[in-house]
Protein backbone atom coordinates (compact mmCIF):
# COMPACT_ATOMS: atom_id res chain seq x y z
CA UNK A 1 0.00 0.00 0.00
CA UNK A 2 1.49 3.65 -1.00
CA UNK A 3 2.67 5.84 1.58
CA UNK A 4 0.89 9.32 1.91
CA UNK A 5 2.49 12.64 2.85
CA UNK A 6 0.58 13.99 4.91
CA UNK A 7 1.07 18.09 5.87
CA UNK A 8 0.68 19.65 9.57
CA UNK A 9 -1.32 22.31 10.55
CA UNK A 10 0.82 23.72 13.01
CA UNK A 11 2.26 27.21 12.84
CA UNK A 12 6.34 27.54 12.74
CA UNK A 13 7.45 29.20 15.50
CA UNK A 14 10.26 31.85 15.52
CA UNK A 15 13.27 31.29 17.02
CA UNK A 16 15.01 33.41 19.86
CA UNK A 17 16.82 35.64 17.42
CA UNK A 18 13.90 36.57 15.97
CA UNK A 19 11.99 37.52 18.78
CA UNK A 20 15.18 39.27 20.26
CA UNK A 21 15.16 41.31 16.80
CA UNK A 22 11.92 42.63 17.21
CA UNK A 23 12.15 43.68 20.83
CA UNK A 24 15.67 45.75 20.30
CA UNK A 25 13.29 47.28 17.19
CA UNK A 26 10.60 48.15 19.38
CA UNK A 27 12.77 49.23 22.13
CA UNK A 28 14.83 51.93 19.49
CA UNK A 29 11.52 52.87 18.14
CA UNK A 30 10.08 53.82 21.78
CA UNK A 31 13.89 55.84 22.27
CA UNK A 32 13.30 57.66 19.10
CA UNK A 33 10.12 58.99 20.51
CA UNK A 34 11.76 60.49 23.45
CA UNK A 35 11.28 64.49 23.64
CA UNK A 36 14.72 65.49 22.69
CA UNK A 37 14.90 68.89 25.22
CA UNK A 38 14.11 65.88 28.19
CA UNK A 39 16.81 63.71 26.64
CA UNK A 40 19.15 66.70 26.66
CA UNK A 41 17.96 68.10 29.95
CA UNK A 42 18.96 64.26 31.53
CA UNK A 43 22.03 63.84 29.81
CA UNK A 44 23.55 67.15 29.95
CA UNK A 45 21.87 69.86 32.12
CA UNK A 46 24.70 72.19 32.29
CA UNK A 47 25.09 72.39 28.60
CA UNK A 48 24.47 76.05 26.80
CA UNK A 49 25.25 75.52 23.47
CA UNK A 50 22.28 73.39 22.06
CA UNK A 51 18.94 75.94 23.41
CA UNK A 52 15.27 75.83 22.41
CA UNK A 53 15.10 72.38 21.53
CA UNK A 54 11.81 71.25 20.25
CA UNK A 55 10.74 67.68 18.52
CA UNK A 56 12.89 64.08 19.17
CA UNK A 57 15.61 62.18 18.53
CA UNK A 58 13.66 61.27 14.88
CA UNK A 59 13.16 64.91 14.24
CA UNK A 60 13.69 67.91 15.96
CA UNK A 61 15.32 71.21 15.30
CA UNK A 62 16.45 74.07 17.54
CA UNK A 63 19.28 76.75 17.98
CA UNK A 64 23.22 76.67 18.63
CA UNK A 65 24.67 79.64 20.55
CA UNK A 66 28.31 79.99 20.02
CA UNK A 67 29.79 82.64 22.68
CA UNK A 68 31.44 86.03 20.82
CA UNK A 69 32.77 89.06 22.56
CA UNK A 70 29.70 91.33 21.01
CA UNK A 71 27.26 89.17 21.41
CA UNK A 72 26.48 85.17 20.64
CA UNK A 73 25.72 83.96 17.14
CA UNK A 74 22.31 81.98 16.95
CA UNK A 75 22.30 79.40 14.18
CA UNK A 76 19.93 77.31 13.40
CA UNK A 77 20.01 73.08 13.34
CA UNK A 78 17.07 70.61 12.24
CA UNK A 79 18.17 67.02 12.15
CA UNK A 80 16.56 63.79 11.12
CA UNK A 81 17.28 60.21 11.76
CA UNK A 82 18.64 57.94 9.51
CA UNK A 83 17.00 54.21 11.14
CA UNK A 84 18.96 51.81 8.98
CA UNK A 85 22.41 53.29 10.84
CA UNK A 86 20.74 52.00 14.10
CA UNK A 87 21.13 48.64 12.70
CA UNK A 88 25.08 49.25 13.19
CA UNK A 89 24.89 50.01 16.32
CA UNK A 90 25.36 53.82 15.24
CA UNK A 91 22.73 57.04 15.90
CA UNK A 92 23.29 58.94 12.52
CA UNK A 93 21.41 62.35 11.39
CA UNK A 94 20.83 64.02 8.55
CA UNK A 95 21.73 67.78 9.95
CA UNK A 96 20.79 71.14 8.21
CA UNK A 97 22.44 73.86 9.57
CA UNK A 98 21.57 77.88 9.01
CA UNK A 99 21.97 81.14 9.46
CA UNK A 100 20.63 84.10 7.25
CA UNK A 101 21.38 82.59 3.73
CA UNK A 102 24.28 80.59 4.98
CA UNK A 103 23.13 77.00 4.79
CA UNK A 104 25.57 73.90 5.38
CA UNK A 105 24.12 70.58 5.04
CA UNK A 106 25.98 67.39 6.42
CA UNK A 107 25.77 63.71 8.39
CA UNK A 108 26.16 63.65 12.11
CA UNK A 109 27.05 60.27 13.67
CA UNK A 110 27.60 59.11 17.25
CA UNK A 111 28.63 56.38 18.79
CA UNK A 112 29.88 55.71 22.16
CA UNK A 113 33.09 58.24 22.59
CA UNK A 114 33.11 58.81 19.04
CA UNK A 115 31.43 61.11 16.86
CA UNK A 116 32.31 61.83 13.49
CA UNK A 117 30.73 64.63 10.62
CA UNK A 118 30.13 63.61 7.16
CA UNK A 119 29.56 64.75 3.45
CA UNK A 120 29.13 68.61 4.97
CA UNK A 121 28.63 70.88 1.80
CA UNK A 122 27.53 74.17 1.33
CA UNK A 123 28.02 77.89 1.61
CA UNK A 124 28.65 80.12 4.05
CA UNK A 125 27.52 83.66 3.80
CA UNK A 126 30.07 87.33 4.34
CA UNK A 127 27.41 88.45 6.88
CA UNK A 128 27.70 84.75 9.13
CA UNK A 129 31.53 84.83 8.82
CA UNK A 130 31.23 88.54 9.97
CA UNK A 131 29.35 87.41 12.95
CA UNK A 132 31.54 84.81 13.78
CA UNK A 133 34.98 86.60 13.12
CA UNK A 134 34.46 90.59 13.77
CA UNK A 135 35.81 91.51 10.99
CA UNK A 136 35.41 93.29 7.49
CA UNK A 137 34.33 90.64 4.96
CA UNK A 138 34.40 91.01 0.85
CA UNK A 139 30.48 89.96 0.28
CA UNK A 140 31.41 86.85 -1.53
CA UNK A 141 30.53 83.31 0.12
CA UNK A 142 33.03 80.75 1.48
CA UNK A 143 32.33 77.98 -0.46
CA UNK A 144 32.50 74.00 1.49
CA UNK A 145 32.72 70.64 -0.32
CA UNK A 146 32.38 67.49 1.50
CA UNK A 147 33.99 67.95 4.22
CA UNK A 148 34.59 64.50 6.68
CA UNK A 149 35.60 65.00 10.46
CA UNK A 150 36.02 62.02 12.89
CA UNK A 151 36.51 62.36 16.88
CA UNK A 152 37.04 59.22 19.04
CA UNK A 153 37.89 59.97 22.54
CA UNK A 154 40.11 62.70 22.84
CA UNK A 155 41.99 62.86 19.89
CA UNK A 156 40.94 63.24 16.10
CA UNK A 157 41.00 60.40 13.72
CA UNK A 158 39.57 61.58 10.31
CA UNK A 159 39.25 64.60 8.21
CA UNK A 160 39.01 65.38 4.41
CA UNK A 161 37.34 67.89 2.17
CA UNK A 162 37.54 71.23 0.54
CA UNK A 163 37.14 75.44 1.03
CA UNK A 164 36.99 77.75 -1.78
CA UNK A 165 37.03 81.36 -1.60
CA UNK A 166 36.66 84.21 -4.19
CA UNK A 167 38.96 86.48 -2.62
CA UNK A 168 38.46 90.20 -1.98
CA UNK A 169 39.19 93.33 0.53
CA UNK A 170 39.38 91.55 3.94
CA UNK A 171 40.12 94.18 6.73
CA UNK A 172 40.80 93.19 10.68
CA UNK A 173 42.07 95.00 13.85
CA UNK A 174 45.46 95.10 14.61
CA UNK A 175 47.29 97.14 17.05
CA UNK A 176 44.53 99.24 17.60
CA UNK A 177 44.68 99.77 13.29
CA UNK A 178 42.51 98.81 10.85
CA UNK A 179 44.77 96.69 8.59
CA UNK A 180 43.46 95.41 5.19
CA UNK A 181 44.63 92.29 2.98
CA UNK A 182 43.70 91.70 -0.39
CA UNK A 183 43.24 88.45 -0.95
CA UNK A 184 43.38 86.22 -4.48
CA UNK A 185 40.77 83.39 -4.62
CA UNK A 186 42.01 80.88 -1.92
CA UNK A 187 41.23 76.93 -2.03
CA UNK A 188 41.58 75.14 1.36
CA UNK A 189 42.38 71.29 1.75
CA UNK A 190 41.75 69.52 4.92
CA UNK A 191 43.72 66.67 5.96
CA UNK A 192 44.81 64.85 9.45
CA UNK A 193 48.38 65.66 10.46
CA UNK A 194 49.43 62.46 12.52
CA UNK A 195 51.39 63.06 15.37
CA UNK A 196 54.54 61.68 13.79
CA UNK A 197 54.76 64.91 11.53
CA UNK A 198 53.51 67.58 13.70
CA UNK A 199 54.74 69.48 16.66
CA UNK A 200 51.68 68.90 18.61
CA UNK A 201 51.59 67.22 22.34
CA UNK A 202 52.23 63.60 21.70
CA UNK A 203 49.77 61.13 20.93
CA UNK A 204 47.50 63.84 19.37
CA UNK A 205 46.18 64.30 15.89
CA UNK A 206 45.44 67.72 14.55
CA UNK A 207 42.97 68.86 11.78
CA UNK A 208 44.97 70.65 9.06
CA UNK A 209 44.11 73.58 6.93
CA UNK A 210 46.28 74.10 4.03
CA UNK A 211 45.84 77.15 2.37
CA UNK A 212 46.86 78.07 -1.68
CA UNK A 213 46.06 80.35 -4.32
CA UNK A 214 44.96 79.37 -7.59
CA UNK A 215 48.77 78.05 -8.91
CA UNK A 216 48.75 75.71 -5.62
CA UNK A 217 51.33 77.89 -4.02
CA UNK A 218 51.54 78.01 -0.62
CA UNK A 219 49.72 80.88 1.33
CA UNK A 220 49.35 79.37 4.78
CA UNK A 221 48.52 76.72 6.74
CA UNK A 222 45.86 76.14 10.35
CA UNK A 223 45.74 73.34 12.87
CA UNK A 224 43.09 72.40 15.05
CA UNK A 225 43.76 70.38 17.84
CA UNK A 226 41.54 68.58 19.66
CA UNK A 227 42.74 70.84 22.86
CA UNK A 228 40.64 73.73 20.97
CA UNK A 229 43.64 75.39 20.03
CA UNK A 230 44.44 76.77 16.57
CA UNK A 231 47.60 77.48 15.40
CA UNK A 232 48.16 79.71 11.92
CA UNK A 233 51.22 79.78 9.78
CA UNK A 234 51.27 82.45 7.16
CA UNK A 235 53.57 83.04 4.17
CA UNK A 236 55.45 85.74 2.86
CA UNK A 237 53.21 85.11 -0.27
CA UNK A 238 50.10 85.67 1.67
CA UNK A 239 51.77 88.73 3.14
CA UNK A 240 52.58 90.53 0.10
CA UNK A 241 48.82 91.19 -0.07
CA UNK A 242 48.64 93.36 3.38
CA UNK A 243 48.84 96.89 2.39
CA UNK A 244 52.17 98.66 2.50
CA UNK A 245 54.01 95.27 3.71
CA UNK A 246 57.35 94.94 2.67
CA UNK A 247 59.51 91.46 3.30
CA UNK A 248 62.26 90.08 2.22
CA UNK A 249 61.91 86.35 3.13
CA UNK A 250 61.11 83.53 0.28
CA UNK A 251 57.22 83.37 -0.43
CA UNK A 252 57.11 79.75 0.86
CA UNK A 253 58.59 81.01 4.14
CA UNK A 254 55.96 80.95 7.21
CA UNK A 255 56.80 84.16 8.30
CA UNK A 256 53.83 84.62 11.27
CA UNK A 257 53.19 82.09 13.65
CA UNK A 258 50.70 82.09 16.31
CA UNK A 259 48.71 79.68 18.55
CA UNK A 260 45.86 80.42 20.32
CA UNK A 261 42.40 79.19 22.09
CA UNK A 262 39.78 78.57 19.26
CA UNK A 263 37.08 80.65 21.34
CA UNK A 264 39.39 84.11 20.53
CA UNK A 265 39.40 83.75 17.02
CA UNK A 266 38.21 87.08 15.77
CA UNK A 267 37.46 88.65 18.88
CA UNK A 268 38.03 92.54 18.33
Amino acid sequence: MPRTSTSSNTPTRLGWPWWLLGITLLLLFIAVQIPASWLLAKLAPQQNVLRYVTGNLWHGQGQLQIQRALQPVSIGVEWRLKPFRLLLLEGAWQVELTHGRSELNGILGLRRQTWRVGDLSGQIEAQTLSDLLAWRWPSVPLQVYDVNLGHEKRDFTAAAGQLKWAGGILGYPFQGKQEQLNLPPLNGRLALDSPKTNSAAAGTSRVHLALTNQAGERMGDFYWGADQFVEAQLTQRFLTHLQGYQGQAGLDTAVISTRLPASALGQP
